[in-house]
């Protein structure tokens, strides 16, 4: 009966456990009430911060880090989003480019510009058919007024996805030109797969062959 018991409970023990799921936290994130962004100075002046502590593949959830360079030098300067490298340990973690974000973040956003295009068609339907005359239950006549609806709302629906996608693109770094004393700021979205926890993440912006580096944790977090 002893030996059954203590069965049970270790069976019990190793469900209940497998239950819990982890998430990758990265800090200090702007997240942080008392995190502001790191700062280097050498022949410029670079600040990186993160944006968000967590992160996942979702398009909203991508680990983002802000970047700001500022021109202390005498002639101009060439910033990209070459010109910042992260490594998780010594494995390289990839940067969304400016034409792969913009295609993944258009694909996202028509999607759900068709999705919120039919739930307000469908919602217009309803409230004409509360206030329909006999003229209107014909077919034809229903089915027109389901296909204006519907235009209409997914016209709507996407000016609201373009103007979404400008504002999102235009927050990217793509080339920079920096004229001495002024400075550009800018996001850059990197693939999470290859940041591991317990190592350490690395972030590198090499100007004129001059690197900048900031350093972040990555722990495990039990949901």
């Amino acid at each position: 009966m002893i030996a059954k018991i203590s069965v049970c409970l270790l069976t019990l023990s190793l469900f209940l456990t497998g239950c819990e799921t982890t998430q990758l936290v990265i800090s200090p994130s702007l997240e942080d009430s008392e995190a502001s962004p790191r700062t280097v100075e050498k022949t410029h002046r670079v600040s990186a911060a993160l944006l968000s502590s967590q992160f996942s593949r979702k398009l909203e959830e991508l680990p983002t880090f802000v970047i700001e360079v500022e021109n202390h030098g005498e002639r101009s300067l060439i910033f990209t989003t070459s010109s910042v490298k992260l490594s998780s340990g010594d494995q390289p973690v990839e940067a969304y480019s400016i034409e792969e974000y913009t295609a993944k973040l258009a694909e996202a956003s028509h999607r759900e510009a068709e999705e919120e295009g039919g739930r307000q068609a469908e919602a217009a339907l309803r409230t004409s058919g509360s206030v329909s005359t006999p003229a209107m239950q014909d077919n034809s006549a229903a089915m027109a007024k389901i296909t204006s609806a519907n235009m209409a709302s997914r016209a709507s629906a996407n000016r609201k996805v373009s103007q979404q996608l400008n504002k999102e693109i235009t927050e990217l770094i793509d080339i920079h030109q920096i004229n001495p004393g002024d400075s550009k700021s800018g996001k850059v979205l990197f693939h999470g797969e290859n940041i591991k926890a317990n190592l350490p993440l690395k972030l590198v912006v090499t100007l004129e062959g001059e690197p900048y580096e900031f350093t972040f944790s990555v722990t495990e977090q039990s949901q």
